[in-house]
């Protein structure tokens, strides 16, 4: 009985680890990161941080967009980004999302994103500090690419990815932190 357990526990483990390190964001989205920091330090406002919840939200989405083919606020299901990013977890307002589709490097969708009012102001709110951002290729689609940004201000705590500071590419554990 103790073996089964443990066996049972062991697999939990490794299925509860592969879902949290689903909410990692890979190199290619931490680049966003870095450079909507790189806007924000501009303006003198403090980098956001990485939350995995947040990227969670982020990397529904944008799978949404590409599987279905659309881009949109709202989700193939009738959902908001409020209710896609609290279903992850991630409470505390302001809550903003970023969508966009057909731009094929970070640098090219932080510049689209920064050139749209909207878009902009989220990036550049300084009531914002957490961040997740998710990229989906889809071949054969209209769009190609598919982005989608979330963002939040949840001042209790932070769900981060370990060694997802900006700039560093290492090990990609999601870990939780309380301030």
């Amino acid at each position: 009985m103790g073996i089964r357990i443990a066996v049972l526990f062991s697999t939990l483990v490794l299925l509860a680890a592969a879902h949290a390190g689903a909410a990692c964001p890979t190199p290619f989205e931490r680049d966003v990161v870095r450079l909507v920091n790189v806007e924000r330090a501009n303006q003198g406002l403090a980098p956001l941080q990485i939350d995995a919840r947040l990227t969670a939200a982020a990397q529904g989405h944008a799978r949404d967009m590409a599987r279905n083919d659309f881009v949109s606020h709202t989700g193939s299901n009738g959902s908001r980004f409020h209710e896609r990013i609290e279903g992850q977890g991630y409470s505390g307002a302001p809550l903003a999302e970023n969508v966009a589709a057909g731009y094929s490097s970070p640098a090219s969708v932080v510049a689209g994103w920064m050139e749209s009012a909207g878009h902009r102001a989220n990036i550049l709110n300084a009531a914002l500090g957490h961040v997740g951002v998710a990229h989906i290729e889809q071949p054969g689609s209209q769009y190609h690419n598919y982005w989608s940004q979330s963002f939040g201000a949840s001042p209790a705590s932070v769900t981060t990815c370990t060694g997802t500071r900006v700039g560093d590419l290492a090990d990609s554990r999601v870990q939780a932190t309380t301030r």
